[in-house]
């Protein structure tokens, strides 16, 4: 039994030292960019701030797209911060590794998935998506510029979905020609359960952490689907237990209520023993998530790092524009209502 366990250990330790050697550089050096990112005092800095010029003067360190001189809106103030993300997401997608790839395709992805069916969704009110387009911040890609001018989902498949990394997806799903014939939300759903399925089958067998980290996201992928098809008698049982991921750590039990209830509190019951719900489940969800990307930084030379810097960049980008928006709307009361790892 000891010799069993000295060689468990030996090749645990084998396999994080190959870790760190590969990719000892980039761990190190997000690490670094993570130890920069706002703490407790610097959003108490912010929350001082009298308008969104002293926001960004106080941001200006980290977030070099910033500049004085400049009469910030909130829209501006989002486009600059996010090109801070954006440029840092470039630099390590430029990497030639498939364990770095598979991690921020996975990142990136998740954004592109919910832009395209953000512009469907669009298409009657907006037939040209000359207004719909402005809002996407992150996740463009060229071939979703091919919506503007698609009559129909058969010229979708033709030219977006044909012509971008969406052309994986396309014989698992059936799409009605009419947009308005179309349940996108369902469909935006199970692309979502392919999306992480398939991340999940591509992570190198030294990730675990990434994989503990999915399963969680599968885990509020179930509990959102539960949420948004509490009213609808069409998605319920084995309909609506379909679209949940199969990346996940419930039980077949919790899954198989969760597939069932009909209202929220029912919801909160069958919950009760994994999350304290008492306050918003959102916000619960939320701090699971950050706390599980946090937790990426006190593992000796995991490589989930580079994905949890990104999603907790994210949030921090959010924790600002919160800021922002109370100081133009002089709710400085509303202020603490961030969440900050």
């Amino acid at each position: 039994m000891e010799s069993y366990l000295f060689w468990r250990i030996s090749l645990l330790m084998e396999k994080q030292f190959s870790h760190v050697e590969r990719y000892g550089y980039i761990i190190s050096e997000i690490n670094g960019k993570k130890e920069e990112m706002l703490k407790e005092e610097d959003y108490n800095a912010l929350k001082r701030c009298e308008n969104l010029e002293e926001v960004a003067i106080k941001l200006s360190k980290t977030y070099r797209s910033l500049s004085e001189g400049i009469a910030y809106t909130k829209p501006e103030l989002k486009k600059r911060l996010l090109e801070t993300l954006k440029a840092d997401f470039d630099h390590y997608r430029d990497v030639e590794d498939k364990g770095i790839r598979t991690i921020l395709d996975y990142y990136m992805d998740f954004h592109k998935i919910q832009n395209f069916f953000y512009l469907l969704q669009c298409k009657l009110q907006d037939p040209n998506l000359g207004r719909s387009f402005e809002k996407i911040e992150i996740g463009d890609f060229s071939a979703l510029r091919t919506i503007k001018f698609s009559n129909n989902m058969d010229d979708v498949q033709r030219y977006c979905m044909e012509n971008s990394f969406l052309k994986k997806f396309e014989e698992r799903v059936r799409f009605k020609k009419e947009f308005s014939a179309n349940n996108f939300q369902v469909l935006q759903t199970l692309f979502f359960k392919f999306h992480i399925e398939e991340t999940y089958r591509n992570l190198n067998d030294d990730m675990e952490h990434m994989r503990e980290i999915l399963r969680l996201e599968g885990d509020r992928q179930i509990i959102e689907i539960a949420m948004n098809t509490l009213n609808s008698k069409d998605l319920v049982g084995r309909k609506r237990m379909s679209l949940f991921p199969d990346v996940h750590s419930m039980d077949l039990r919790t899954r198989e209520l969760l597939s069932h209830v009909e209202g929220l509190e029912d919801m909160k019951s069958v919950l009760s023993t994994r999350y304290n719900f008492d306050k918003d489940i959102s916000n619960v969800l939320i701090r699971a998530e950050l706390q599980k990307y946090q937790e990426s930084f006190s593992m000796y030379g995991d490589l989930s790092c580079v994905y949890s810097y990104f999603k907790i960049k994210e949030q921090e980008i959010k924790n600002i524009l919160w800021v922002a928006e109370c100081i133009i709307q002089n709710r400085r009361d509303a202020m603490d209502h961030l969440f900050v790892v």
